[in-house]
């Protein structure tokens, strides 16, 4: 994990994305989640945390966008507006201190150990919002690690784990920061090795709510049979990235299409530039491989001169 570990009481932590390189809903469980499984890959593109203990029993969580990488134009946000104590531009991409995942998963470590201590917490965001990169659930799961280490807790990974379950599905896959099967509702992880992918990221304007995708889910859509996320995995460990590509179903594209035109047509953009489109997660993000991380740079250049999107180039962790 990468860290940046200062003596006794602070420690600052890069937070990556994920992607889900497939992702198949297999049935809806009884507690109301679905059933799935999922290859996902942790990538180069990095929220900052940085925890510090304090002496008073309080604990604080700031949260801003580092410099470029708030809301695009048109989708949505305060712009303009700016915090009187900070001079932070305001974006209602980011939820209120105390409800933002990371604060919520220092809290409910705060209230199991009966800490004597406090926390400032600081997150600089750098993946995009709504967009089917786990950044909220990245940075709750780092938030888990920091809070464990300098209060000095003492708590197992296994134990750092369930609590990660309960704050998210995605949540527990981030402790590990290798790539993973996902199985149950995204809780049980077999670490997998991938050699390194490099891939170009896309995200539109607009965003896609992931409770908004589920509701919009129909079970009888998703595909039945096919390449399962093993499959993929020996794919891609084989170098054969065009039977990998064949395989990269997500279940909750189509819903995410019904829901946001933005998604077809990054899908469409990606093709003109002769790159085979996925989506990850409950998007709107979008991805596609490419040959090598300079080859990614240029396609990311070349996406980014055309209009609202944002472009990322990045290679799997």
């Amino acid at each position: 994990m990468s860290e940046n570990r200062q003596p006794g009481n602070q420690m600052t932590l890069a937070c990556p994305a994920k992607l889900n390189l497939t992702l198949r809903i297999l049935s809806r469980r009884a507690d109301g989640f679905h059933e799935l499984e999922s290859l996902m890959v942790p990538v180069g593109l990095f929220d900052t945390l940085s925890f510090r203990r304090t002496s008073d029993c309080r604990i604080s969580l700031s949260c801003r966008w580092a410099a470029g990488f708030g809301k695009l134009a048109g989708s949505g946000g305060k712009a303009g507006f700016r915090d009187a104590t900070s001079g932070q531009e305001l974006d209602d991409s980011l939820p209120p201190a105390t409800q933002n995942l990371a604060y919520r998963a220092v809290e409910r470590l705060w209230r199991e150990s009966g800490q004597h201590h406090g926390a400032v917490v600081t997150l600089i965001k750098r993946i995009p919002a709504a967009a089917g990169l786990g950044g909220a659930s990245s940075d709750a799961a780092h938030a888990l690690v920091a809070a464990n280490r300098v209060w000095e807790l003492g708590m197992s990974p296994h134990h750092l784990a369930s609590i990660a379950a309960e704050l998210g599905s995605d949540v527990p896959m981030f402790l590990t920061r290798t790539p993973v099967i996902a199985r149950g509702r995204g809780e049980q992880l077999e670490p997998t090795r991938l050699p390194q992918l490099h891939l170009v990221l896309v995200k539109p304007a607009a965003g896609l709510s992931t409770p908004d995708v589920y509701r919009e889910l129909r079970l009888h859509e998703c595909a039945p049979q096919g390449p399962t996320a093993s499959d993929v995995a020996g794919h891609l460990v084989a170098g054969d990235i065009r039977r990998a590509e064949a395989g990269m179903v997500n279940d909750l594209e189509r819903p995410a299409r019904r829901l946001s035109l933005a998604v077809g047509e990054t899908f469409a953009t990606l093709a003109s530039l002769g790159l085979r489109p996925a989506m990850s997660g409950s998007g709107d993000c979008c991805f596609a491989f490419c040959r090598s991380a300079r080859a990614a740079r240029r396609a990311a250049a070349r996406l980014r001169s055309r209009g609202e999107l944002r472009a990322y180039p990045v290679a799997t962790l």
